[in-house]
């Protein structure tokens, strides 16, 4: 690890961080108005990229939707709902799981937070940001009561940052400051 970050070989930093699934993940990032160094950061840390895993709370495929997750997905866009088994079909999980980073980043605005309700929950994250708004991003993170909430954030902020690095997405800086949550989703 120490190799690949220090040489920067872009060609092992490559394997470490790829656009796996790169034509679906920026066309739907496109359609859904979301940055794909996000939807890799999220399924970097949910699948590995791995489409066939399913975790112990029944997540399913390479962004790791649950079932009601993705039945409550699918009526938003008002299209029939995959069964269950779809769920591993990359290009069907990954038109999902955009859609629902996008509803977070719309009602969350900020890509942090999204993680954070990504893993922990968007009422949770919510609540989060209205207690604690005033604290510094850093701050914020590190008094999110939940432990793997709270490792599952800070990991998919690196990842995020070192995705937009090496590929040249999205130039603004990660804003410090919490910003208040609006309505939206809530699952």
């Amino acid at each position: 690890w120490g190799v690949v970050y220090s040489q920067r070989t872009p060609e092992a930093l490559a394997l470490m961080y790829p656009r796996a699934f790169r034509e679906s993940v920026e066309r739907w990032s496109a359609q859904n108005g979301i940055e794909p160094a996000l939807a890799w950061a999220i399924m970097r840390r949910e699948s590995a990229f791995a489409p066939q895993v399913t975790s112990s709370a029944d997540a399913r495929g390479l962004m790791q939707l649950i079932p009601p997750t993705a039945r409550g997905i699918a009526s938003e866009l008002k299209i029939p709902p995959a069964d269950d088994a779809e769920l591993y079909l990359p290009e069907w999980n990954i038109r999902l799981g955009t859609w629902y980073l996008h509803a977070l980043m719309t009602r969350l605005k900020h890509p942090t937070l999204v993680a954070g309700a990504y893993n922990g929950g968007p009422s949770a994250v919510a609540k989060w940001a209205r207690e604690r708004g005033e604290q510094p991003l850093d701050e914020w993170v590190e008094q999110i009561p939940y432990k793997e909430t709270r490792g599952y954030v800070k990991q998919v902020t690196v990842d995020l940052f070192i995705y937009r690095q090496l590929y040249g997405y999205e130039s603004t800086p990660l804003s410090l400051q919490i910003p208040q949550p609006g309505d939206g989703v809530n699952f």
